[in-house]
């Protein structure tokens, strides 16, 4: 393999995304001469030996679904690869022509169920939701059926193809975010924040985390909370919503910088107000970034997750189920 290229290609996520920058095209460069990253990026970059191909385009749905992928193919004619990791559903449309032309290996990375997403997208009239649902996972899966494998970021999420050659890699913690995290993290009695929420935040799952700080905030004046990740029309909400005081709120930060924010940390905290049918197989990685780092954990019950724990860390982490602040308040209550 030292000899091979590897390109790793998306239209939705950015190049430094850490999965695929921090997680594979850093862990893959160990292993193939040449990996490049196309994806979106403010330009042409070489970090570590891994070449960065800007995307450059329209930030908007028509633009990323029916036009972005097809210039990845033409980029993908230009810059060929032995093996082409692809990491958006929207990019199967050109996996037939692109091994037709290259006859590289193609990998479909599946991050969500993204047949499922649709029944939450707020852009598809209600009435259309439970029809494009059912249309997106047939053709994903049938397009899928055009590449040499599948790789799913839960086991159970991997299965739901067609394809003989799945398999599921979790998107835990990165060996260098750990040991990050062993030389940053405080300790305990130091720590100045006493809840972490790490990543993007829906405004449903805001709203509910809203309605968690509230009474703890009235329990406790001095709660120090710090959002990480979030959007800038969730960081306005929570400035009119939530006493400025008490929260520290930031859009995202370089994935390098987490195992410092988050070891200032008490209690980490994840939060989904129902178990909606696309979290049923999916694994939270900031659950095991907040473990890495030395927190407590308060998480909303998804059955992946906890197929992962072992008896004694679900004997001390609250995996709560049901739509009810109040027992994450007490939870977080008692562990405070």
């Amino acid at each position: 393999m030292a000899g091979q290229t590897v390109n790793i290609v998306s239209t939705g996520h950015s190049a430094l995304d850490h999965r695929l920058f921090d997680k594979e095209a850093r862990t893959l460069k160990q292993c193939f001469g040449k990996v490049r990253i196309i994806a979106r990026h403010d330009g042409a970059k070489n970090i570590d030996g891994i070449e960065i191909i800007p995307l450059t385009g329209r930030n908007s749905r028509v633009y990323r679904f029916l036009v972005a992928p097809w210039r990845v193919l033409e980029k993908c004619l230009k810059l060929p690869a032995d093996v082409i990791h692809i990491q958006d559903a929207e990019l199967l449309q050109i996996c037939p022509l692109l091994k037709l032309l290259t006859g590289a290996k193609i990998i479909y990375d599946v991050h969500e169920d993204f047949g499922l997403l649709m029944l939450r997208r707020d852009w598809i009239p209600k009435l259309l939701r439970g029809p494009t649902r059912v249309l997106v996972t047939f053709f994903e899966r049938l397009l899928a059926l055009s590449v040499d494998g599948v790789v799913g970021v839960t086991k159970t999420l991997g299965e739901k193809f067609w394809n003989r050659c799945h398999v599921g890699i979790y998107n835990l913690p990165a060996r260098g975010v750990v040991l990050a995290a062993e030389e940053y993290s405080k300790p305990f009695s130091r720590r100045e924040y006493d809840i972490v929420h790490l990543g993007a935040l829906s405004q449903e799952r805001l709203e509910f985390l809203s309605e968690i700080l509230i009474p703890l905030i009235s329990k406790r004046p001095a709660l120090k909370v710090l959002i990480i990740g979030a959007l800038p029309p969730q960081q306005r909400w929570t400035k009119q919503h939530l006493p400025p005081e008490n929260i520290d709120i930031s859009g995202k930060v370089p994935y390098c910088e987490m195992p410092r924010l988050v070891g200032n940390c008490r209690i980490g905290i994840n939060v989904h107000p129902w178990l909606q049918e696309h979290l049923k197989v999916a694994v939270p990685v900031k659950v095991f970034e907040y473990m890495a780092c030395g927190c407590n954990v308060v998480s909303s019950y998804l059955p992946e997750l906890a197929g992962l724990l072992d008896e004694q860390t679900l004997k001390t982490m609250p995996l709560i189920k049901g739509v009810v602040p109040d027992v994450f308040v007490e939870q977080i209550d008692s562990l405070l």
